[in-house]
């Protein structure tokens, strides 16, 4: 008789063996965000820096990185975002929300980069779009990627180096939404064009620094860029 519960065991065992490996790498948890940026100290000896501190309200922060809002009023996702870096004090438009709806998933990596995405109207026919965008915050510069559909939050991922990984997953006529297993895994270098790095059947997508993991037809792949 047929069951599925080896394959989930299998399944879980290689997951648990990508994210230890992960974490052993790289340390993910240096990557990862905090939201409300509780014990911030402002740098004494550069006005910009305070200001880069104490200015509005944190929604999301790493030791090096502080992403906030000038604004206190509204959901997160139709707020004006602003960034900074802590060591300099140098603040960054990010993003605004009056006008665009953007995710409440804002991913930082790298001390420097900060990626959100961008959902949009066609006022002409409707259609929906999608941009991943990511801004370094010391250069002021963007990179960005268009999309017809939003990536699921575990099909995305942000490095170190500013380039963005994400599964662009194959629609499943017979249940009318995006499948959980099929796509094509992409790779977008900052400032670059996205780039196929493996298709197929994609499953549990990992990253920390500048390491990207994922598995392949039950086996576990790994890149580095």
């Amino acid at each position: 008789m047929h069951t599925v519960t080896p394959r989930r065991s299998f399944l879980s065992h290689h997951r648990r063996r990508v994210l230890g490996v992960v974490a052993a790498t790289a340390g993910l948890a240096a990557t990862a965000f905090s939201v409300g940026g509780a014990d911030v100290t402002a740098d004494a000896g550069a006005a910009r820096s305070a200001t880069c501190v104490t200015k509005g309200s944190t929604l999301y922060a790493t030791p090096k990185v502080r992403i906030y809002s000038d604004s206190v009023k509204g959901p997160v996702e139709q707020r004006d975002l602003l960034g900074c870096l802590r060591r300099t004090g140098r603040v960054r438009f990010l993003f605004e929300g009056a006008t665009n709806e953007t995710s409440s998933n804002v991913r930082i990596a790298g001390g420097r980069y900060v990626s959100l995405a961008d959902f949009r109207v066609v006022p002409s026919d409707g259609a929906h779009e999608t941009s991943l965008l990511v801004f370094d915050l010391k250069s002021a510069r963007k990179s960005s990627v268009n999309m017809s559909d939003p990536p699921r939050e575990a099909d995305f991922m942000l490095l170190a180096d500013g380039s963005m990984v994400y599964v662009d997953r194959d629609f499943d006529e017979a249940t009318g939404e995006l499948s959980k297993t099929l796509g094509k895994l992409m790779h977008v270098p900052f400032g670059g064009t996205a780039q196929e790095l493996d298709t197929g059947r994609i499953e549990y997508l990992a990253a920390s620094g500048r390491f990207v993991y994922w598995i392949k037809d039950d086996v576990a792949v790994f890149r580095r860029f």
